[in-house]
């Protein structure tokens, strides 16, 4: 009985490890672009379109060391069972490099980079040197890129790249839930960037938010723009208001009765009953106008 019940174990472990297939990674790898097959899988014996796809999918999400081992359950949870080599694996990713060491400025983002005639992933040696090279680079897009590989021997291998950029917008967002016509506070509100959303205006400055309401409810997390604020009354007609009339070579000011209602940025009449004269400005402050000449 004993006989036979090893004889059934050993025959289910052949049967599993058949329907199992092997991979052999490179321990150290470079992926240049994410892609549902990546070129230093080449390695494996008895694996499914599907399976090398999930092994590609894990690695453009690892950045850093991961063990085999950690490898296999992952595939294992989607009903994959693979044999992973070796022990360790690390994947360094070129877009994260390219952000370190090209030291891409804030208000910019690299938004993809595509391999010119080039593998999207390679396979390194342990002392390996990586270089991102950006000659005169101004972050724009279509912007080509040179990945140098130093080898440990000398040996130099050079990859072409084009890396797109996308300018990004400064941009404020709400911290807590504002309700509907109320005015919003500097402390409210969270600077960063955004990318820019078509036929849309952000909030990109705090010196006039004061006066201005919010038109409707912002929840946390919600980016300003300025469809979302309406603006104060500033002047009032029949109020006293004061007239800034300038150039870049003088500064006059006046006085005058507002025709009309305005709020920030608004154009409105003035008129000076004295010297009955007409003043056409835009509302800077409160009972405050300037003409620009």
């Amino acid at each position: 009985m004993i006989h036979k019940l090893i004889i059934l174990m050993t025959f289910i472990i052949s049967l599993n490890r058949g329907f199992s297939c092997e991979i052999t990674l490179p321990e150290k790898i470079l992926i240049l672009k994410n892609s549902d097959r990546l070129e230093i899988l080449n390695k494996y014996d008895e694996c499914s379109k599907e399976t090398l796809n999930e092994v590609a999918t894990i690695l453009n999400s690892v950045e850093g060391k991961i063990t085999g081992h950690q490898v296999q359950e992952i595939l294992s949870s989607k009903n994959h069972p693979v044999v992973i080599h070796p022990h360790i694996i690390e994947v360094y990713q070129l877009k994260n490099l390219t952000r370190e060491q090209l030291q891409v400025p804030l208000d910019h983002q690299l938004t993809s980079i595509d391999p010119m005639n080039e593998p999207n992933s390679i396979s390194l040696n342990n002392n390996d040197q990586i270089k991102v090279v950006c000659e005169e680079c101004q972050f724009e897009k279509n912007q080509v890129l040179y990945v140098n590989v130093l080898s440990l021997n000398g040996s130099l291998l050079k990859l072409k790249v084009k890396g797109e950029f996308n300018k990004r917008l400064k941009a404020f967002y709400v911290k807590k839930f504002i309700p509907a016509f109320s005015e919003i506070k500097k402390e409210d509100l969270r600077e960063d960037f955004s990318d820019p959303i078509p036929h849309t205006d952000l909030l990109n400055e705090l010196g006039t938010l004061h006066f201005f309401k919010t038109n409707k409810p912002l929840k946390a997390g919600a980016i300003i723009k300025k469809s979302d604020l309406n603006g104060i009354n500033l002047v009032r007609a029949g109020n006293n208001t004061e007239v800034i009339i300038e150039n870049k070579f003088l500064k006059l000011k006046t006085t005058g009765i507002s025709r009309n209602n305005g709020s920030y940025g608004d154009l409105i009449e003035v008129l000076n009953l004295q010297k009955k004269k007409k003043y056409l400005g835009k509302v800077i402050d409160i009972n405050k106008i300037i003409v620009d000449l």
